[in-house]
């Protein structure tokens, strides 16, 4: 029961700095983007005034609400994402600290987001960019491609066989 608690003890912290690391991250880089969306989107809504639209549902208020909650949920996805990466690194033979689980964390953030990005980054709606099959298969074989090359980087067990 120690190791469990321990264990969920480092995700919640780890989970919770990653999560504040891609918020910062996404508000420099993501934001705009939508933000640009949403004035193409109210120029199109102005264009076609006789396009009704269904009550959306509440939303929260441009500003601080709309950051507060971004940042909350960023906060608890990165939480979700330590959860996991930390149960399959409790089926490994490895210790576990605050230090060593944000570094994994940022190493799952690397394969499962950054990477894949760089390469394709993300784009408005509208722009033309490939097809979904491709953009599926480049985010898998890069995902894939850096985590394996962050393991032979990073483990430290076995010297790399280097030419």
């Amino acid at each position: 029961m120690e190791r469990f608690r321990k264990l969920v003890t480092v995700a919640l912290f780890s989970g919770t700095i990653a999560g504040l690391l891609l918020f910062v991250v996404q508000h420099f880089t993501i934001f705009p983007l939508i933000e640009k969306a949403e004035v193409y989107e109210s120029a199109a809504e102005r264009q076609m005034s006789g396009m009704l639209h269904d009550d959306e549902g509440w939303h929260p208020a441009d500003g601080v609400e709309r950051t507060g909650f971004t940042a909350l949920s960023t906060v608890l996805a990165g939480i979700g994402f330590a959860a996991l990466l930390f149960g399959t690194a409790a089926v490994t033979p490895i210790s576990l600290d605050w230090r060593r689980g944000a570094l994994w964390g940022l190493a799952a953030y690397i394969c499962i987001d950054l990477a894949p990005a760089w390469g394709l980054p993300p784009q408005p709606p509208g722009v033309p960019v490939a097809d979904l099959y491709a953009r599926q298969l480049w985010w898998v074989a890069t995902a894939i491609a850096t985590a394996i090359a962050l393991w032979l980087l990073l483990d430290r067990r076995k010297p790399l066989p280097i030419g």
